[in-house]
């Protein structure tokens, strides 16, 4: 023979463009075992077997196996006379079928299954985190409604409605003008008692002050939606908006006005 089987599979390999760890990956047939089909090393390979390795590299390959199956053993007396410094490793317990022996766990497809698997459970969790999410949502609106509802009840059950600018009052159980501020977040104030100014600056977050005045107490609030205002003993819903300025508001024993 010219041209010797594992030498004319080794060209048909190549000239199909494939490499020879992908051709392990796709037979599962061992790399050693595939260089000694391609060297024509077949002195110490079990007949049964090495029929059964050509049959499924000649199937990947695309070639009919019954043009190099005869020539086995053929090739392998040839063989038999050399010398081979490198010994192939095969089963020491021979298998009843090339079937049997060939088997070997299908990774490919449990760790595409596997993918799936991670996949389902990513999507799970990602379910479970929106539903709760919108509950915490939902929640917190209802929280904030209940919140809100009450403070337009304390709004129109101890202020009254003043569409032209008139007095907006709250009445004193004293016989003195009383205020009392808190800051939410920081806000600038500016305040005078009985027409003295006592306090111009920034009352910081999570601090509370309170004057009182025998007359009057004007004051002014440069941010009306970022704190918490008593007069006389009573609270007084929010005065404006976030960010807001607030200026000529007047408490007097009978109340809060704004002016303008």
């Amino acid at each position: 023979m010219s041209i010797k089987i594992g030498e004319r599979l080794k060209e048909i390999r190549l000239e199909k463009g494939i490499s020879l760890d992908d051709t392990h990956r796709k037979t599962k047939i061992q790399l050693n075992i595939l260089k000694a089909i391609e060297e024509d090393q077949f002195a110490y390979m079990n007949p049964v077997y090495l029929k059964g390795f050509i049959k499924i590299y000649c199937k990947f390959l695309g070639v009919d196996a019954a043009t190099f199956t005869p020539e086995v053993k053929e090739t392998k007396k040839e063989t038999t006379t050399k010398e081979h410094t490198n010994t192939l490793v095969v089963p020491s317990k021979p298998s009843t079928s090339l079937a049997e022996f060939n088997f070997q766990i299908p990774w490919d497809q449990v760790k595409f299954f596997g993918r799936i698997a991670v996949i389902v459970f990513a999507g799970w969790l990602l379910f479970v985190f929106v539903v709760k999410a919108a509950q915490g949502i939902k929640q917190n609106f209802t929280k904030k409604s209940k919140k809100k509802t009450t403070h337009a009840a304390v709004l129109n059950s101890a202020v009254p409605k003043n569409p032209e600018n008139a007095p907006i009052s709250a009445k004193s159980v004293s016989g003195a003008a009383r205020l009392t501020i808190r800051a939410r977040e920081d806000c600038w104030i500016s305040l005078k008692a009985d027409g003295r100014t006592v306090f111009q600056n920034i009352l910081r977050k999570g601090r509370l002050e309170s004057w009182q005045a025998k007359e009057k107490i004007e004051f002014a609030l440069g941010n009306a939606g970022v704190v918490d205002v008593e007069v006389n003993g009573k609270l007084i819903p929010t005065l404006g908006r976030k960010g807001q300025v607030m200026k000529n508001m007047i408490v007097t024993k009978e109340g809060i006005e704004f002016t303008r």
